[in-house]
């Protein structure tokens, strides 16, 4: 019996502002790590600390490898 990958996937949003106010998505990233909080950690890394980062959702049709992160 094969063991589950530990790596999933999760999309995530690099949000920023527009000049009237609101809030627009700058970037749409899909990353494999193990939980939301190390996603985060590895989308900081590409776009930059003080960056606003969200996790939008965990894609559970597919899975990466540990530490990817591929701009969509």
């Amino acid at each position: 019996m094969a063991s589950k990958p530990k790596e999933k996937a999760y999309i995530l949003h690099h949000r920023g502002r527009t000049d009237s106010g609101g809030c627009m998505v700058l970037g749409r990233y899909k990353v494999g790590a193990r939980n939301e909080k190390e996603a985060v950690a590895l989308v900081k890394v590409v776009v930059g600390k003080h960056a606003k980062i969200r996790v939008y959702y965990e894609d559970k049709n597919s899975f990466m490898s540990h530490g990817i992160v591929v701009k969509r």
